[in-house]
């Protein structure tokens, strides 16, 4: 999973710097509300082409998730329902008041368990896979973290500053030049 470097500018629209300086107990998860106000979210699927839904995605006031289940392999509404919620079921269990690398890998790793435990548990879902895309605020910034080919973007004013890179074959092969 990469992480991308915190935005220290927010995109304008969507999240607002409070002014002051706000301590929280060390102890405890950011209270974000008291950092960034969020003016509005949106979430939706689509089923598109395919005849079950494979997206799955958790939000909240700090967390946002979007995961899409990879066609082609078996089960993948389970496996985004199953990363999407062990992600965020990490980060719940395990609060933190900055978000660092180590961190991210950990929550991932934790749900690597959990898909080798579902898989155990249900030899019918071996295989299945999903890709992940998330933003965690804190009271730094922005972390973005995304595995495979779902895109995480940074825009302004109808303008694209960031957006990650896919995760595939096809993209490191364009890269190559092949």
């Amino acid at each position: 999973m990469h992480r991308k470097n915190k935005w220290l500018n927010p995109p304008d629209g969507f999240i607002e710097m409070e002014k002051g300086v706000v301590e929280d107990d060390p102890k405890q998860p950011p209270n974000i509300a008291r950092y960034f106000t969020l003016l509005n979210h949106t979430a939706f699927t689509n089923t598109g082409s395919r005849a079950i839904n494979q997206d799955a995605y958790f939000t909240d006031e700090s967390l946002f998730i979007v995961c899409d289940g990879v066609g082609g392999n078996p089960y993948g509404e389970v496996a985004s329902k199953l990363a999407c919620s062990s992600l965020a079921d990490y980060l719940a269990q395990n609060p933190e008041t900055i978000y660092y690398n180590e961190y991210l890998n950990k929550a991932l790793h934790y749900t690597i368990e959990q898909f080798q435990q579902t898989e155990s548990k249900y030899p019918e879902t071996k295989g299945m896979s999903t890709t992940v895309a998330l933003i965690v605020f804190d009271k730094e910034g922005a972390n973005i973290a995304w595995l495979g080919d779902s895109r995480v973007y940074h825009i302004r004013n109808g303008e694209i500053l960031f957006a990650t890179e896919d995760h595939s074959l096809i993209n490191e092969l364009a890269k190559k030049g092949e």
